[in-house]
C-alpha cells in the first residue's frame, strides 16, 4: 500500500508539474503575440528626412530612393530631392510637403501616398521612402526655405535649406 500511495504521489506531481509547464508556454505564446500585435499596430512615424541632389536610383521606389549624398544648400537651377522615410505607415497614408520662402510664402505644396515598395529593418517594422523633387521653372530665388513635412494631416518634421548662386 505504501508503494502504491507513492507511485500515485508521484502521478500527481507529475501531472501538475506538467499543468506548470503548459502555463508557462500559454505565458510565453500570450507574451509573443502581444509583441507581434505592438509591432503591428505601432503608430506610423517619419524617422528620418534627408535632403540631397538626387537619389540612389532615380525612377526607382523604395529603399532605392534614398539621397545618396546629402546636402544643405543647392544652386538656383538644382532640384531638391526630399526623401521622408517612415516606419510603420500603412500604403493609405499622405505625406504632404510645403517648401516656403523666408519671407514665409509659400512656394510650392504636393502630396503623395506612402511608397508601396517597403525594407525591413532589424525590428522587423517596414520602413518606405517617398521621395519629393522640389524645382522651379525659372529657378528658385536666393535665399533660405523651409520645407514642412506633414504625415495624415499631422506636422511631424521641418528641414531648412539655402539656395545660392
Amino acid at each position: 500500500m505504501h508503494i502504491r500511495m507513492s507511485a500515485l504521489s508521484l502521478t500527481a506531481f507529475a501531472l501538475i508539474g506538467c499543468d506548470g509547464m503548459s502555463n508557462k508556454r500559454s505565458a510565453d505564446a500570450a507574451e509573443a503575440n502581444d509583441a507581434r500585435m505592438s509591432v503591428s499596430t505601432a503608430a506610423p512615424q517619419v524617422v528620418a528626412v534627408q535632403l540631397g541632389r538626387h537619389s540612389n536610383q532615380m525612377g526607382q521606389t523604395g529603399p532605392a530612393q534614398r539621397i545618396t549624398n546629402e546636402v544643405s544648400s543647392f544652386n538656383v537651377r538644382d532640384t531638391v530631392v526630399l526623401a521622408v522615410v517612415t516606419s510603420n505607415a500603412a500604403s493609405d497614408a499622405r505625406i504632404t510637403v510645403r517648401l516656403s520662402f523666408q519671407d514665409g510664402s509659400v512656394v510650392d505644396s504636393s502630396s503623395a501616398m506612402v511608397g508601396s515598395i517597403s525594407s525591413g529593418n532589424s525590428t522587423g517594422n517596414a520602413e518606405t521612402v517617398t521621395p519629393f523633387h522640389l524645382a522651379r521653372d525659372k529657378g528658385f530665388s536666393v535665399g533660405n526655405y523651409t520645407v514642412h513635412i506633414w504625415l495624415n494631416n499631422e506636422l511631424v518634421e521641418t528641414r531648412q535649406f539655402t539656395i545660392a548662386r
